[in-house]
């Protein structure tokens, strides 16, 4: 076991998952690059739209974050969107690549061109359903691929990736056919699992099926309905897929798409895979992206949520309060009590103690320490107890900072 990459200074994971064992059927690339689609599908979010100015700030925080490709809107969305593109192109980020979707059509490549865009995605509809809404058959689809897409490649874009939506689900032979007559104009091709039919074990097949008949490098937009969008990526990553798709929170149509901060996380920590993404900036985009939404994530929300930081039980709360007194013991026992430490995605390591009508002695006592009140277990427990009433009136609500000072001093008079 790779005991080195499930234990690093700021996390410690289970070494079974860099076992032989674990490791016999995946062929990760050496780094798993993430293409972030945040300001475009994010604004298919129920109730969600991003202004111009939070556009390009949070570019710039994902740029800061060396996010290797960042994907603003389809360009013929709106004056803004545009503006935004071509603003955020002139910047030529080190790191990361400005992006931005085009329908099968040539002004679209035109408007593109003139945005000053390099890399461009074109929506490639072959699925039964689009078909039918649009009025098009498979051949006349495939014509139209004939003939716009040399023409974007003629234009001299550095990548042009085929966007093919529900890409899952479209039978196969069609599937094939269609990434044939793009090859000599394309460069990748991104698959879509639009309506979420994947699980992590049919991604895994589904990659491999469809790159055993192309030499073409494949991407995996996942989305979210049954909860393993993260997964399902991933696990696309492990056939060898080097670019997959995510969201901050998940945004996106219906359910959302995979997290970002899950897939880079997961990635990095659980499968020792390299994104280049800087881990530490993955907190402070995630809370941008809830304020400029309105959508807080859930205290269980995963890797950034508040519970990242929680501690409730008194058995949690004692081991951090006895093992850790100093930053020095942090580090050292942080990664212990915890898979990864909270400064690892850039939130505080201070723990958050919650009181409550779970909480014990220990919890009580952890904030009469940080306030220099001197109880003894008596008045402590006679303060645990009015506690849990207090809490039990709440309804089994949290109970604040205040709350509880305001216990004390009832109780104790201090």
């Amino acid at each position: 076991m790779q005991f080195d990459k499930a234990f690093q200074k700021k996390w410690r994971v289970s070494p079974y998952n860099f076992s032989d064992k674990a490791a016999s059927n995946t062929k990760f690339p050496e780094k798993v690059n993430v293409y972030d689609v945040t300001l475009r599908e994010g604004e298919q979010h129920i109730g969600v739209s991003f202004s111009k100015e939070q556009k390009i700030t949070l570019v710039r925080m994902m740029a800061e974050a060396r996010i290797p490709f960042v994907e603003i809107s389809l360009v013929a969305a709106s004056q803004d969107d545009q503006e935004v593109i071509a603003e955020m192109c002139a910047e030529n980020f080190q790191h990361t690549t400005i992006t931005a979707l085009c329908r099968l059509m040539k002004q679209d490549f035109d408007l593109a061109k003139k945005c000053g865009l390099k890399y461009v995605g074109v929506i490639v509809m072959c699925n039964e359903t689009n078909l039918i809404a649009h009025n098009w058959t498979e051949e006349q689809v495939f014509e139209m691929m004939r003939d716009i897409l040399p023409y974007g490649r003629s234009l001299g874009f550095e990548h042009i990736a085929m966007m093919v939506p529900d890409a899952t689900k479209v039978p196969k032979e069609t599937l094939l056919k269609t990434i044939e007559v793009a090859t000599p104009s394309i460069d990748s091709v991104c698959l879509n699992d639009t309506f979420s039919s994947l699980s992590p074990h049919g991604a895994a097949a589904f990659i491999d099926e469809i790159q055993a008949h192309t030499k073409l490098p494949l991407h995996l937009h996942c989305h979210n309905d049954f909860g393993f969008a993260a997964a399902n990526a991933i696990s696309a990553a492990s056939r060898g897929v080097a670019l997959i798709h995510g969201s901050f929170l998940g945004i996106g149509e219906k359910t959302g798409n995979a997290r970002m901060e899950e897939i880079v996380v997961g990635l990095e920590m659980l499968y020792g895979v390299n994104t280049g993404v800087d881990l530490t900036k993955l907190a402070g985009i995630s809370a941008k992206v809830s304020e400029f939404c309105s959508l807080p994530p859930q205290s269980n929300t995963p890797v950034v949520g508040a519970g990242v930081r929680a501690v409730v039980s008194p058995t949690a709360v004692a081991q951090q309060s006895r093992l850790v007194k100093t930053d020095a013991d942090w580090e050292k026992w942080g990664p212990y009590i915890m898979p990864f430490i909270p400064s690892a995605i850039g939130l505080s390591d201070e723990p958050d103690v919650v009181l409550g009508k779970s909480s014990g002695a220990v919890n009580v006592s952890w904030y009469l320490d940080k306030w220099g009140i001197s109880l003894n277990q008596e008045a402590v427990r006679d303060v645990v107890d009015r506690l849990k009433v207090f809490a039990a009136s709440k309804g089994g609500g949290r109970v604040s900072e205040e709350e509880l000072r305001k216990i004390v001093k009832e109780a104790a008079g201090v």
